[in-house]
């Protein structure tokens, strides 16, 4: 079995070097997905998941990248499943 994960964030850090006490300098995650696939690449689940946003907006560059706007994920914990039987 092998579990991939996918985010995306807010955009990168401004210093990679920064403590992460420092949440200023670090994205915010935005949303979340994961995939469950089987040796031969056979999807067995999937989801995804929409992050509220909680004192940030969304930068216009990153959502030219993932296509997720401020207003969209202020509707927030949308998710979307699909589980395969085996």
């Amino acid at each position: 079995m092998y579990l991939f994960f996918d985010t995306e964030t807010t955009g990168i850090p401004a210093n990679y070097r920064a403590p992460v006490s420092d949440s200023d300098n670090w994205p915010s995650l935005v949303q979340v997905a994961w995939l469950l696939a089987d040796e031969e690449a056979n999807e067995i689940g999937c989801a995804q998941y929409l992050l509220k946003p909680d004192g940030f907006t969304l930068p216009a560059e990153a959502t030219e990248i993932h296509g997720i706007t401020t207003a969209t994920a202020l509707q927030g914990h949308q998710h979307q499943d699909r589980q395969i039987s085996s």
